[in-house]
C-alpha cells in the first residue's frame, strides 16, 4: 500500500511547529497586550535573555506560520495525488476533517490560549481544499488571484503602521492590562483570552488570510512539481540562483530587526516604541 505521508514535509512541519512553540512560549509572559508577539527579553538586563530573544526573532518569529501554510498545501496535494481518487471522491472526507480541525481550533483558542493556528488552517482547508487536484492552469490562476489579494490586504496595514508617529516613551506596557500569566481568576482569564482570540482571528482574516492562502497554493504547486522530491519536475537551475541570492538578504534583514529590538528593550525597557519597530 502506498504511504500517504511525505517524510520531508513531515520533518519540516516539526521544525515549523518548534518555531511556533518557541515564540508563543517566550511571549506568553507578556501576552496578549504586548506589541511584539515574542515579548521582551526576560529579565531585561540579562545578556543570555537578550541573545535568546535575538536568535528566536531572527530564525522563527513571523516565519513558522507562513511556512506551515506552505506545508499544509503541500501535504494536501500529496494526499490527493497518492489517494488516486477524484476530486469529488476526496472532497467530503477532507471537508469533514477540516470541520473537526476547526472545532478543535475554536475550543483551543477560546478556552486555552488565544495564539491558535488551527482555526486559520481549518478555514484555509475548507476554502481551498479542492485545489489539491485542480489542473495546473486553474491552480496558477487561483494562485495569482490570492497572491494579488494578499498584497492588496497587507500593504495598507503595512503603510499605516509605518506612517504613524512613534509612540511616546512615557507609556510603560508593564502597567497595561495584566498579562494572562498573571491572572489568578479563571473567569478573568477566560474573558481576556476570548477577547484576544477574537481580535487575532479577525485580524488574520482581514490582513493575513489571503497571503496564507497564496502560500497554501504555493505548497500545492510545489507538490505538483515535486519540489521536495529527489525526482523534481522543476529544474534546480531555476531555484538555486533565486535561493542563493535571497536567503542571505533575508537573514541580514532579520538580524537587523533582532538587534533593533534588543537595543530598544535595553534603552527603554517595556515601552511602546518596541511595537513601532515590530
Amino acid at each position: 500500500m502506498m504511504s500517504m505521508r511525505h517524510e520531508i514535509a513531515d520533518g519540516l512541519k516539526a521544525l515549523a511547529l518548534l518555531g511556533v512553540f518557541m515564540v508563543n512560549g517566550l511571549g506568553y509572559a507578556l501576552a496578549p497586550n504586548y506589541p511584539m508577539q515574542l515579548g521582551a527579553p526576560m529579565p531585561l538586563d540579562s545578556v543570555l535573555a537578550q541573545a535568546v530573544h535575538a536568535l528566536v526573532l531572527t530564525l522563527f518569529m513571523g516565519k513558522a506560520l507562513p511556512f506551515l501554510a506552505f506545508l499544509f498545501g503541500y501535504s494536501m496535494a500529496h494526499y490527493g495525488r497518492r489517494s488516486g481518487s477524484s476530486l469529488v471522491a476526496i472532497q467530503y472526507p477532507l471537508k469533514r476533517r477540516h470541520c473537526k480541525l476547526l472545532l478543535v481550533g475554536v475550543l483551543h483558542g477560546a478556552l486555552l490560549f488565544f495564539g491558535d493556528i488551527l482555526t486559520g488552517y481549518a478555514l484555509i482547508g475548507l476554502w481551498l481544499g479542492g485545489a489539491a487536484l485542480q489542473r495546473g492552469r486553474l491552480l496558477m490562476r487561483s494562485w495569482r488571484k490570492w497572491a494579488a489579494l494578499g498584497i492588496l490586504c497587507f500593504l495598507p496595514w503595512l503603510i499605516l503602521g509605518w506612517s504613524n508617529d512613534r509612540p511616546t516613551l512615557d507609556y510603560d506596557w508593564s502597567n497595561a492590562t495584566p498579562p494572562l500569566a498573571q491572572i489568578s481568576s479563571f473567569r478573568q482569564f477566560a474573558a481576556d483570552n476570548l477577547g484576544a482570540y477574537g481580535q487575532q482571528t479577525l485580524g488574520w482574516l482581514l490582513v493575513y488570510a489571503p497571503l496564507h492562502m497564496a502560500l497554501f497554493l504555493t505548497g500545492t504547486l510545489a507538490a505538483r512539481y515535486r519540489w521536495l522530491s529527489m525526482r523534481s519536475k522543476l529544474s534546480h537551475l531555476f531555484l538555486r540562483p533565486w535561493l542563493y541570492r535571497s536567503w542571505p538578504l533575508a537573514l541580514l534583514a532579520n538580524l537587523l530587526l533582532a538587534f533593533a529590538s534588543v537595543h530598544l528593550h535595553q534603552k527603554h525597557g517595556l515601552r511602546a516604541n518596541v511595537g513601532w519597530i515590530a
